[in-house]
């Protein structure tokens, strides 16, 4: 007999609470939370996260550009209201901060020289593990976030604001989300 796991599904409002619960009263929750949002509002994968420079967010247009590879396409992305003030504040205050004279332009940054923005990524996805009910990784929400926006959106907008190269890959995220993510 073979066994069917089913996975949390996540309502855009649910991420969106996700996001808002997270706490931000130092630097590096509020780096953290910027993260986060990066995940919920943009749908963006971790490879994207760890290419965004300060240049892509473009505060004065309301918009995130990403850099294409040989994955994924590059594209412009609307910020959302929920993580404008915290994404200035961060810009402006808090990545100075965390950088403490090391210079970059990298969105994200940490607080170490030794430590990436993959161990910032995994760091993050532990706690909210340990925090939200079924939260599972990234990978789960960047599946949802694709999920809600093909309830708003023809598959087209959907591949482009996923930054999927082909059509194709777009249907199969789809088509895996409708056999795991079913709502329980």
């Amino acid at each position: 007999m073979k066994k069917i796991i089913k996975h949390k599904y996540f309502s855009k409002s649910e991420l969106e609470k996700i996001y808002n619960e997270y706490p931000q009263s130092t630097n590096v929750e509020i780096r953290d939370k910027v993260l986060l949002g990066l995940y919920v509002f943009q749908g963006l994968k971790s490879s994207e996260i760890k290419n965004v420079i300060v240049e892509d967010i473009l505060l004065d247009k309301f918009r995130m550009g990403t850099n294409g590879d040989r994955m994924s396409n590059a594209r412009l992305l609307d910020l959302d209201v929920q993580q404008l003030t915290l994404l200035i504040k961060y810009i402006k205050i808090h990545r100075n901060q965390l950088l403490n004279g090391i210079e970059t332009e990298n969105l994200i940054v940490t607080s170490k020289n030794k430590s990436t923005i993959e161990a910032v990524i995994r760091r993050l996805s532990k706690k909210l593990v340990k925090k939200v009910y079924g939260f599972e990784n990234f990978n789960q929400v960047r599946k949802n976030v694709i999920h809600n926006w093909s309830e708003k959106h023809d598959l087209r907008v959907v591949q482009y604001l996923s930054g999927h190269r082909y059509i194709s890959s777009t249907k199969i995220v789809l088509k895996n989300y409708a056999e795991l993510y079913r709502r329980i």
